[in-house]
């Protein structure tokens, strides 16, 4: 076997190795394992459901060994939910991490501990539900993103009319053609989505942004309503509002919009601290929004 095969053969007995602890608990339904994730909050979420003793001695000893054997097991629950991630329009972040072991590695330490939202027993007092969380950013893409200095933005030749925007709110719900095919889709989110316009010129992605900004935090926010909050908080009261021409890549999760909206946020400098400041929400689908990270997905 040689140097570079045998960090792949540890990342996939890993994996199995993970895939059989979820496999037997599902098997012998004694747990109850929901893993989620909330692009609007920007959060991978775990529910598990374990039963308890409900006669016998000591049961407040027993609830609690069934919560510890719960708490040593998220961390690989995380790891394989982190795992099914679309990390950006190629590729899922399991593609990655086969092909990276150091990136598994990182990965495994970003998920050790995740925050637990709560815990409670259920209506018939037979099992307890445990509810857990754990940031995306800069929890998880801390293990992806990797540069420090922003590339530039695109430059625009010539005078566009344009005026100053305080962010910008791209309207993408329902099907949208399937840019370079003859298909439709809904947009997806993604850990790492760019924005292109239609001759494929890349308007903005994660790396125009100065890496801390990138790790700390999603170049769009994704919601489900116009009149999310969030959009307010993030676009600002006199946002650019543009409909998206279509999606792109493998993963149906990059977003194209018109030449002339990209060409009024690209040309000068007045709309720049716009898109390297993250103020883009994307209003989407809503059963994108909130993700089962089941198999079936």
């Amino acid at each position: 076997m040689t140097w570079c095969a045998r960090p792949r053969r540890h990342v996939l007995l890993f994996l199995l190795g993970t895939v059989l602890i979820l496999a037997v608990h599902a098997r012998d339904g004694s747990w109850q394992i929901d893993q989620r994730v909330d692009w609007r909050e920007g959060a991978l979420l775990i529910g598990v459901t374990a039963p308890v003793p409900t006669s016998g001695p000591n049961l407040p000893a027993a609830e609690h060994t069934v919560r510890r054997e719960i708490d040593r097991e998220v961390a690989r629950l995380f790891h394989d939910a982190a795992q099914r991630l679309r990390l950006n329009s190629a590729a899922l972040m399991i593609d990655r991490v086969i092909d990276d072991s150091r990136l598994s590695a990182a990965l495994l330490a970003a998920v050790q501990t995740p925050q637990i939202v709560s815990v409670r027993r259920t209506t018939d007092m037979r099992s307890v539900e445990v509810q857990y969380r754990l940031e995306l950013f800069p929890d998880i893409a801390a293990t992806v993103v990797r540069h420090t200095s922003a590339q530039p933005l695109p430059r625009v030749a010539g005078w566009v009319p344009t005026r100053r925007y305080t962010g910008v709110v791209i309207f993408a719900q329902g099907e949208l053609p399937v840019y370079g095919e003859q298909a439709v889709a809904e947009l997806r989110p993604a850990l790492l989505p760019a924005i292109y316009d239609q001759r494929l010129r890349r308007v903005v992605s994660h790396e125009m942004l100065e890496g801390s900004n990138a790790r700390g935090g999603s170049l769009v926010r994704y919601v489900s309503d116009l009149n999310d909050p969030l959009v307010h908080e993030i676009a600002g009261p006199d946002p650019v509002r543009i409909n998206a021409a279509a999606v792109f890549g493998r993963q149906r999760s990059d977003i194209i919009i018109p030449e002339s909206a990209a060409q009024r946020l690209l040309y000068g400098h007045q709309n720049s601290a716009v898109l390297q400041g993250a103020r883009i929400v994307v209003v989407m689908s809503a059963s994108r929004v909130a993700e089962s990270l089941g198999p079936d997905r």
